[in-house]
């Protein structure tokens, strides 16, 4: 690690950069993603295959959503600890 923060001084927590990508996407302006979602779920309903959003999916999504949270109120990195499956600060 301490090799790796030698080769990339900029990312040790509190140093953050602002990378402007080269590219941008932009969804049409009658994109309703909502119609794409319960679409998407009614299909695997009426096939009976997996969803493209499936429970692991949501608990991954979930787990990012709470981490962060964790972050903003704490004021701190937080990092999913999956062996204990709690959030920890750093």
């Amino acid at each position: 690690m301490e090799e790796w923060h030698k080769e990339h001084p900029g990312t040790m927590p509190g140093n953050y950069k602002l990378i402007q990508s080269a590219e941008s996407f932009q969804a049409p302006s009658d994109y309703d993603y909502q119609v794409d979602h319960m679409n998407n779920f009614m299909e695997s309903v009426r096939t009976r295959q997996p969803s493209v959003e499936d429970a692991v999916y949501g608990k991954n999504t979930s787990i990012a959503c709470h981490m962060a949270n964790h972050s903003y109120y704490n004021k701190t990195i937080a990092v999913w600890d999956e062996a204990a499956r709690k959030i920890q600060a750093v």
